[in-house]
């Protein structure tokens, strides 16, 4: 996959990995900016744009608690507080 810049920090995502197993991203899988935490999906020809908050809020609960898990422990790790 090519490296594609993150659409809310412009910051490369250069790599992807899986919660559990190596499966390979598919269209409509979420994934989460290392560099902003910012919450993104990826399109039927595997970029990423932003998650809507109503993608967010449809969500299978388990999914929604990780994304959600996932996004606090980056703003942890990088200092980033919320406006």
């Amino acid at each position: 996959m090519s490296e594609q810049l993150c659409p809310l920090c412009n910051l490369p995502l250069s790599a992807d990995t899986q919660v559990d197993g190596d499966a390979q991203p598919c269209a409509g899988d979420c994934s989460v900016c290392f560099w902003c935490a910012g919450p993104l999906i990826f399109n039927h020809d595997l970029t990423r744009r932003q998650m809507s908050t109503e993608e967010i809020a449809e969500l299978h609960p388990t999914t929604r608690m990780l994304l959600e898990r996932t996004r606090k422990l980056i703003r942890e790790l990088r200092g980033i507080t919320l406006q």
